[in-house]
């Protein structure tokens, strides 16, 4: 009995030796802080020393003690490994803290049990707190950059699609000008050739008869586009004899006839054929007298 009471002598006597040392490495980096020296130096020593002292209270069951060094422990790897800054209020708390646990090491050592927590809520807000703003803070730090970020892509991509709707109105735009020329094209051929077109008046190849100075009356009523062409007939009646021309002088004939038993002048056998547009009516041959 006596040997075990001797052996838990020996480790509460350890923790409170240990833990002092820790609580003065503790204090030592933290007023060195506060003098304004270089906190690269004294961030590890710190950290290390409250890590100590949160290990010591674990192993004899020490809760109350543990968290409130473990909130310590927080806070000060923050400023360790996110990069938040070692600043004066962050100093002072963890010396408030130094000062809280030093008391908390006193009363465990000689009481060989835990504390109560009520005497030290004030040292969890402030560290809470502490944690919370630099957790934010670096979540703020990083979130105007992540923000920065997300507009550039909102603005890419809005060029994007404005560049997509130009290409759509310009290729809407060729589009149209392309069905526009064929029109304006067919138009033009259109009016071409109404322009190229004949006038319905009769040609000049059509102002008289070759060779008879025929009235211009029997041009006009020569063809044109879209009128009917008049028959040979419809001709002789506007042609009168003195129109006709003299062939006898070519043939040695009588012109159109012969002299019949009575003396009189007969008529041609029958009417000339028909002929083209084109072509002079021609004159019936003399008849043959009678045998």
């Amino acid at each position: 009995m006596s040997d075990a009471f001797d052996e838990m002598d020996e480790i509460w006597a350890l923790y409170a030796d240990d833990g002092a040392q820790a609580l003065d490495a503790m204090e030592a980096s933290l007023l060195a802080l506060q003098a304004g020296e270089d906190p690269a130096a004294h961030v590890g020593p710190l950290f290390r020393a409250v890590h100590t002292f949160k290990g010591n209270s674990r192993v004899l069951g020490l809760s109350v003690v543990e968290s409130r060094a473990h909130l310590c422990e927080d806070l000060i790897g923050l400023v360790r490994d996110e990069g938040v800054p070692m600043d004066g209020e962050i100093v002072e708390i963890l010396l408030f803290a130094s000062d809280t646990l030093r008391a908390m090491l006193e009363e465990t050592a000689a009481g060989r049990a835990d504390v109560d927590g009520a005497g030290s809520e004030e040292l969890m807000d402030q560290l809470r707190g502490k944690i919370a703003r630099c957790s934010g803070a670096g979540t703020a730090a990083a979130e105007p950059g992540a923000a920065a970020v997300e507009a550039g892509a909102a603005a890419t991509e809005a060029g994007a699609a404005t560049a997509e709707a130009g290409v759509a109105a310009t290729a809407a735009g060729a589009a149209a000008t392309a069905g526009a020329a064929p029109a304006e094209t067919g138009a033009a051929a259109r009016e071409t050739t109404a322009a190229a077109r004949p006038a319905t008046e009769p040609s000049d190849a059509w102002e008289g008869i070759p060779e008879t100075g025929a009235p211009s009356a029997a041009a006009e009523a020569l063809p044109v586009s879209g009128v009917t062409v008049p028959s040979v007939a419809d001709i002789l009646d506007l042609l009168d004899d003195s129109a006709l021309p003299d062939t006898g002088e070519a043939t040695g004939a009588p012109q159109g006839g012969h002299d019949g038993p009575a003396g009189e002048r007969t008529s041609p056998a029958g009417p000339p054929p028909e002929a083209g547009p084109a072509a002079v009516p021609p004159v019936a041959e003399p008849a043959r007298p009678a045998a």
